[in-house]
């Protein structure tokens, strides 16, 4: 049979793709619309289990990381089925009536030929102490092993390379269990990145039988142009994948709007889904300071927007951590000094310079906005840079607080938009600037120099190496960074990557990746490429106009930060989309809101079935696994308006106690309004 063209529905793109199929063991590509064109070629038992091997055979390592990897990817698998139907032009051939007949269910019969997998075995090649396996620690992962630094070969960090392979029984009833799948990693976030590959060759695929409305889980490869001759067992997918670049990351800003856990916790699990790995949380800002502190506990107390509903606890900080840590994701805080400032202030008003009639103006490069300090006017008010107490300020913070909170080796300390205009409001720095001879147009980079300086030696103390945005170029002292330091490029010209690394700085980029730039499709931002050098780049979601309300769209909707997670990650993405790129794109939104509830909007037309569980507006209420017969139950539950097709509405318990307290009264304002008449009529 002629194959047409096939693609994985893999995002991001994997590095390579080997598969062979016999013939006649799989479905036929025009029985289903699977994405990319992908053949079934077996199926997945609800009593798929997992074996994980190691060198040393009397520990396994990381047990309590993977098992939790394997038992939300056996989740989605079973419990979410997975329903995307791509759009195909049938105008023109080789759609016509002859050769385009889609089948959207498939016999029982037909899919009990399939060969049925039910293991699947881990392989980690080395154990460098990724994870905490005495009791306490139940074996997870430990979160400051996901970011190790640099080191002698250049910065670097944990091995996220995998590899998935896929054997297959030919014969379909006494060899069934031969068919496996192995996954050989580097590392522990190695396996649980080929899980998340592994789960996109996943689809549901629902059974022709009016009595039975179950599907089963298929799993989807290409199928070869040569087939390969019938053996016992044999090898049908192998799949071969690393990342580009090793800082692949997602700035969230929470200050602008204060963002529940919940919802945080839900981007983080989006992340892992696009092989993400650095949430950077842009923890405060001018307008508020949500970040609790036991050192000083005016700051949200004053500085939040409100001090007990708008607030990360040290509680809250270690479970999100934790949290991203079992999704292999980093959390790397930034606390944006000494610009951005004016909520460290509220409570400690000797921290900060102010500037009330220059906020008021909303100063925002030479253009004037009056009373708009909602949007950046108050963006301007700093710290003060020539009181000792800023700089003991600081370090109590981050050495009690911030530090212990984030153990990852990096913190994001800002150093961007230091506005002269505000500075030169204070008596104190306008001495500074007369003793030193500096004018009004050079006086902020000497005195940002110095900051940053002190600022460093804190750092230093508590073995954390910065990440700056690259406005502190340019300032005295530059040179003086930290080995490790990263400038992360968000405004400037080409040149700014290469200054940044004369200077032994490493690059991570931003621009042209701002989410908040919603003009921007996804094609955009698939076209920027990353610098030469550069470690890696970030997406950047700034939080003005946006909260937990559009946060799903505004950050996965459209395709754009799935378009950054190819180009940062994929080794072979195209230098430009192509319609390869655009198949595999659909099902990966799809998946976002069918798997994970994220509420990522499509990037063009196509069928995504409404199967979110959390809300009461999709087509199934429910879904069941019957671990018997290793199918997955549908629970239809129409969400149709009764009233819109003529239907005789259900109403339950308390419409009927709503109504009928209704009826009641309204017959007893009949009867007193009778009754008040009569005796009127009387007298």
């Amino acid at each position: 049979m002629a194959h047409q063209q096939c693609t994985l529905p893999v995002w991001p793109a994997p590095k390579n793709v080997e598969s062979k199929t016999p013939g006649g063991t799989f479905l036929p590509i025009e029985r289903l619309h699977l994405p990319g064109n992908s053949v079934a070629a077996a199926t997945l038992d609800t009593t798929l289990h997992l074996e994980i091997l190691h060198d040393k055979e009397f520990n396994v390592p990381c047990r309590g990381f993977l098992m939790k990897a394997f038992e939300r990817f056996k989740t989605r698998a079973f419990s979410k089925p997975f329903l995307y139907r791509e759009f195909r032009y049938k105008g023109e051939a080789p759609y016509t009536d002859s050769n385009f007949t889609a089948f959207y269910s498939v016999p029982r019969s037909e899919l009990n030929q399939l060969p049925q997998i039910a293991a699947l075995t881990i392989v980690v090649r080395n154990n460098e102490g990724w994870c905490d396996d005495t009791n306490e620690g139940g074996g997870n992962i430990r979160p400051e092993i996901l970011g190790s630094g640099p080191q002698n070969e250049g910065y670097r960090t944990v091995d996220e390379s995998y590899e998935i392979s896929v054997y297959l029984s030919s014969e379909s009833t006494s060899s069934q269990t031969r068919s496996n799948i192995q996954i050989v990693s580097a590392s522990p976030v190695g396996a649980l990145r080929a899980l998340s590959s592994l789960g996109q060759l996943l689809h549901s695929v629902p059974i022709d039988d009016q009595k039975d409305s179950s599907s089963v889980v298929t799993l989807g490869i290409c199928p070869s142009r040569t087939t390969q001759a019938a053996t016992s067992t044999y090898k049908a997918l192998f799949l071969e994948d690393a990342p580009l670049h090793a800082w692949r990351g997602l700035l969230v800003d929470s200050a602008r709007h204060f963002l529940p856990l919940k919802d945080l916790k839900r981007l983080v699990s989006g992340l892992e889904a696009l092989k993400f790995n650095v949430l950077h949380w842009h923890l405060a800002d001018a307008q508020s300071f949500p970040f609790v502190s036991k050192t000083w506990p005016k700051l949200s107390e004053k500085g939040a927007y409100d001090p007990i509903h708008g607030v990360y606890t040290p509680e809250d900080v270690a479970e999100l951590v934790r949290y991203a840590a079992d999704m292999g994701v980093r959390v790397v805080p930034e606390m944006d000094v000494p610009g951005h400032t004016s909520s460290w202030g509220v409570g400690y008003p000797e921290l900060t310079i102010r500037c009330p009639k220059e906020v008021h103006e909303d100063w925002w490069g030479n253009r004037r906005v009056p009373l708009s300090l909602d949007e950046h006017g108050v963006d301007i008010e700093t710290l003060n840079p020539l009181k000792n107490f800023t700089y003991e300020f600081i370090e109590a913070l981050f050495i009690n607080d911030v530090f212990p909170a984030f153990p990852d080796p990096f913190i994001h300390v800002g150093g961007d938009e230091v506005f002269p205009r505000c500075l030169q409001t204070s008596p104190e720095i306008n001495l500074w600037m007369q003793s030193k001879g500096l004018g009004r147009t050079n006086f902020v980079k000497e005195l940002q120099g110095m900051f940053e300086a002190r600022l460093m030696t804190i750092l230093k103390k508590g073995n954390k190496l910065p990440v700056m945005w690259n406005d502190v170029l340019g300032m005295k002292g530059q040179e003086n960074l930290p080995k490790g330091a990263i400038i992360q490029w968000w405004n400037g010209g080409n040149g700014v990557p290469q200054q940044a690394q004369a200077i032994g700085a490493d690059v991570i980029a931003s621009l042209g990746w701002y989410l908040d730039n919603v003009g921007k499709s996804w094609v955009d931002f698939y076209n920027v490429k990353v610098p030469a050098g550069a470690v890696g780049g970030e997406a950047c979601s700034w939080g003005e106009h946006s909260n937990h309300l559009n946060m799903d769209q505004r950050i996965f909707g459209r395709g754009r930060l799935a378009a950054v997670a190819e180009r940062l990650w994929s080794q072979t993405a195209a230098d430009r989309p192509n319609p390869t790129t655009i198949k595999r794109l659909g099902a990966t939104l799809c998946r976002m809101n069918q798997e994970r509830d994220i509420g990522a909007g499509p990037a063009y037309p196509d069928f995504c079935a409404p199967l979110r569980v959390h809300d009461s507006d999709g087509l199934f209420e429910s879904h069941n696994v019957n671990s018997t017969s290793g199918t997955v139950t549908q629970v239809y539950e129409s969400k149709k308006n009764p009233f819109e097709y003529g239907e005789t509405p259900q109403l339950n318990e308390n419409w009927t106690l709503i109504i009928s307290s209704i009826a009641s009264f309204q017959i007893l304002t009949f009867f007193l309004k009778k009754t008040r008449k009569h005796f009127r009529n009387s007298a």
